[in-house]
């Protein structure tokens, strides 16, 4: 079995500011206080999207399916104490296009019970929950 192994640096660039860059030079800025930056509980939130977008739209492509947009809202709620982890996810898919909705939820839930590894990071503590709109062009 192999390992992908995955790298990042996070560099302090003073207060609370940080900026986070991956291996092919992209960055993002970070700041809990959202001035300059994104929090990082929030880019927790936006992978969340990011990877479950990517199987999704892989698979309605396998699907042959007409997918002409796609938008992703994913929303969390914290625990009080600390560590304030998430204790519910939720994501909602809004699709537009020509689709064949028992196909749409069928990529859904392939990437949310099967592929999307860093929703599935979170089912540990959290509890997720995922639901779709399909809006016909």
């Amino acid at each position: 079995m192999s390992n992908d192994k995955v790298e990042t640096i996070v560099k302090w660039r003073g207060e609370m500011k940080f900026v986070g860059e991956n291996s092919a030079g992209n960055t993002v800025d970070m700041n809990p206080q959202q001035s300059d930056g994104i929090r990082p509980t929030q880019m927790a939130l936006m992978a969340i999207g990011g990877c479950t977008g990517v199987d999704v739209v892989q698979m309605l492509k396998k699907m042959k399916q007409p997918l002409e947009g796609l938008s992703i809202k994913v929303d969390g709620v914290r625990r009080q104490e600390h560590p304030r982890t998430y204790e519910t996810i939720t994501i909602k898919y809004y699709f537009s296009g020509k689709l064949d909705e028992r196909k749409v939820k069928r990529a859904v839930r392939l990437s949310q019970e099967k592929y999307c590894g860093v929703s599935n990071m979170f089912v540990p503590t959290a509890e997720l929950k995922y639901e779709w709109e399909i809006e016909t062009t």
